[in-house]
């Protein structure tokens, strides 16, 4: 049942219903941002708009279909709601909403994924060999690299500012850290750019057999070096266009 999964107070934010998956997408979608003030019924609730720059209009339209999301604690629980009716008491505005598909909870993420499917090298290291890396400088790992041995290419999912996808024949077991080398080739000059990253995640895929689904966060890396990677993101974001 709905009121078993949020409370009253949740933060509720209405978006349009047309957006691209991704913070920016959202953001850019949203109408207003409300607090949960009652769960009528599993179908239904009411939210009251208290912000400070409410001026008691809503921006809300009958008969159009918006996106729903209701932050509970710190789960996200998303679907699909029709606006029906507003009302005002307290200096406040109260609007109902009817909720018109199953609740599901969704994932927070922090940094935009991006599908990427560039080659990439990489190699399963020793925890104690992390430490030592992480604190070389570039030109001096390059060097040590002849001493790193059993690298294997594969080819990137996606890619963000919080880690890498990719999948594989080969099952690598979570809380591995592995050498990666990244191809920026076409983004800029500096093809190859190293990366020490934590496998977060790795299990069969569903539809397909024996291919692995590996997902991993990045493990010592500088702000300089995420906003690099999030800036080739963007730029493999514009290639779509």
């Amino acid at each position: 049942m709905l009121e078993e999964l949020v409370s009253n107070e949740s933060k509720v934010i209405f978006y349009k219903c047309l957006f691209q998956p991704g913070e920016y997408g959202m953001e850019k979608n949203k109408v207003c941002s409300c607090h949960l003030h009652k769960v009528i019924s599993d179908s239904e609730i009411m939210v009251i708009d208290d912000s400070e720059d409410s001026d008691g209009r809503t921006l809300l339209k009958k008969h159009e279909c918006y996106i729903l999301d209701i932050y509970n604690l710190n789960k996200v629980y998303r679907c699909n709601a029709y606006y029906i009716s507003s009302s005002s008491g307290d200096g406040y505005c109260y609007y109902t909403a009817r909720i018109v598909s199953p609740v599901q909870k969704v994932q927070r993420r922090r940094y935009q994924r991006y599908p990427c499917h560039s080659l990439f090298a990489y190699t399963v290291l020793e925890k104690t060999q992390v430490h030592d890396i992480i604190n070389k400088e570039w030109e001096d790992v390059k060097k040590s690299l002849s001493g790193i041995k059993g690298f294997k290419q594969e080819a990137l999912s996606d890619i963000s500012g919080g880690g890498l996808r990719f999948t594989s024949h080969q099952m690598i077991g979570k809380g591995e850290y592995l050498f990666c080398v990244l191809n920026f080739g076409g983004y800029n000059s500096k093809k190859a750019f190293p990366v020490i990253c934590e496998v977060v995640y790795s299990g069969e895929m569903a539809n397909i057999k024996d291919i692995f689904d590996i997902r991993l966060k990045y493990v010592g890396i500088t702000e300089q070096q995420r906003e690099q990677i999030i800036n080739f993101g963007f730029w493999l974001e514009r290639q779509r266009i």
